[in-house]
């Protein structure tokens, strides 16, 4: 990775407040950075520097506690896993809290059991009943988390010329929240390409409209998108309407930002040791801790790591 010389992501951590993860309120002094070639490479040259090996373009379903210890996966497209499907530890690091709702839903279920078994009834503020209270948080998450647009549009090449910015906020629009130059990032190939975000509202709008066909729900975004860049920038082709994009790309994030979190005040990651099971995510910690949701999502991943790390360690 590498900084891209603009401003720092300091500020709030809304996305739909007015500025883009603290993108406009920023410390100065403080670069962002941006993955070369694409943000696409960052993890998985983080991962091969490190040593570790990937299985690309595989979802995990479901995970599920083997008897004796461990962990097995259940995995849909892309590349087998290993002969010997078992892991020592599990790591979840995912936009949305869904599957880590269901692994620790699915331990609460076997401590539920176990009392039963025992006789026992599974009192308040037991092992079984905080297990499945922090089952019950993670999903209320999943279900809230704000879905958004990116939509990159090859713009005319004199309008391109003539915005006087690579990125800015957008608090004053309904529709578009955040646009980027492409060719401003560092390792990107000169173009007139700019990519812009949606607001969630807009994103809820579309996916929630009933009217229109799933397979053109992008496309709708898209549009509107186009549209509002359109009004934006029309000062840049002076003052006239903005001439059709060239070409464009729309891809939805179904899971793109938190709208809250489980309030932890002082762990940055969830940590299981007795079933070797960490849990990182931007949705970790209280809000108004960390200055944006990307700053959140990165400790949370190292303190997962570490926290692992402690379980062999440990052992």
């Amino acid at each position: 990775m590498k900084p891209d010389g603009g401003a720092g992501e300091g500020g709030n951590h809304a996305t739909d407040a007015g500025d883009f993860c603290g993108f406009v309120e920023g410390d100065r002094d403080v670069p962002t950075y941006v993955g070369v070639p694409t943000m696409a490479d960052v993890c998985p040259k983080i991962a091969t520097m490190a040593q570790i090996d990937v299985v690309p373009a595989t979802t995990v379903a479901a995970a599920r506690m083997l008897d004796g210890g461990g962990w097995a996966l259940d995995v849909k497209g892309g590349a087998e896993l290993a002969t010997e499907n078992r892991f020592d530890a599990l790591v979840l690091a995912t936009h949305s809290p869904s599957l880590a709702s269901d692994v620790v839903g699915a331990i609460a279920s076997g401590e539920e059991a176990a009392a039963a078994a025992a006789g026992e009834a599974v009192q308040e503020g037991s092992l079984a009943s905080r297990l499945r209270g922090l089952a019950g948080g993670l999903r209320a998450l999943a279900d809230r988390r704000s879905p958004v647009y990116t939509v990159t549009v090859v713009l005319p090449d004199d309008v391109s010329r003539e915005v006087p910015f690579d990125a800015a906020s957008v608090p004053g629009s309904h529709v578009v929240q955040f646009l980027a130059r492409e060719a401003s990032k560092p390792g990107r190939e000169a173009s007139t390409a700019w990519t812009a975000v949606s607001t969630s509202a807009l994103a809820a709008s579309v996916l929630g409209d009933a009217s229109i066909p799933k397979e053109e729900k992008a496309e709708r975004a898209a549009q509107a998108v186009i549209d509002e860049m359109a009004q934006l920038l029309a000062q840049y082709a002076g003052g006239v309407p903005l001439r059709a994009p060239t070409a464009y790309h729309a891809r939805r994030w179904g899971a793109a930002f938190s709208p809250g979190s489980l309030g932890s005040p002082q762990e940055d990651a969830v940590a299981l040791p007795p079933w070797r099971l960490a849990i990182c995510g931007d949705y970790v910690r209280k809000l108004d801790v960390h200055a944006s949701p990307f700053e959140a999502a990165a400790l949370s991943g190292m303190e997962a790591g570490e926290r692992v790390a402690a379980y062999f360690a440990q052992a």
